[in-house]
């Protein structure tokens, strides 16, 4: 009867903790999603203006294809990168379409550490918005939409791990009841 009680209150600490590993870890994801779901406004972006020297459309793997895009701009050279350009709405001016020696504008957020590196999130090229900030901003939030509702999820799995855990290991500590005499 003792190890019966000493494995239940391991047990009931092994769930209870689990419990609170489940709980930290989805709150955590929740709270990435909510701080890090949103697309950067175009004021908070870097841009920069010039011609293009090159810009490539690749393949890379299964995740579709991306855009490799180097604008110049006196003697520095920007390269820019928009990956699944797949994903992004047809427009009346294809990614095909930009050349090098176009002049445009490209706002970007820059690669931690430089400037001259980022994400392309919106690509004027005169008046034609041949990459639209909406789309981009559209399809980087798509990657959020699985996150928020897994994280409730598990805030109230972790939760009641924790109130199982309690709760069993309440159970295994209350005295054994003895039957009338």
């Amino acid at each position: 009867m003792v190890s019966s009680l000493g494995s239940d209150s391991r047990f009931a600490a092994l769930v209870g903790a689990t419990g609170v590993l489940v709980l930290l870890a989805a709150a955590a994801a929740l709270m990435w999603a909510l701080f890090f779901g949103n697309a950067p406004a175009l004021e908070h972006l870097e841009h920069v203006s010039g011609p293009v020297k090159s810009a490539a459309l690749i393949q890379v793997g299964t995740a579709g294809r991306t855009l490799q895009l180097v604008v110049e701009r006196g003697t520095s050279e920007y390269e820019l990168t928009l990956t699944r350009v797949d994903q992004l709405p047809a427009r009346d001016w294809p990614l095909e379409s930009v050349l090098p020696g176009d002049r445009v504008i490209a706002w970007y957020a820059p690669d931690f550490g430089t400037k001259q590196r980022g994400t392309l999130w919106q690509l004027l090229r005169g008046s034609q918005r041949v990459v639209a900030l909406e789309d981009t901003a559209s399809r980087y939030s798509q990657r959020f939409r699985y996150i928020l509702p897994l994280s409730v999820a598990g805030v109230f799995a972790g939760a009641a791990l924790i109130a199982i855990g309690w709760a069993r290991r309440k159970r295994s500590a209350a005295p054994p009841q003895r039957k009338g005499s």
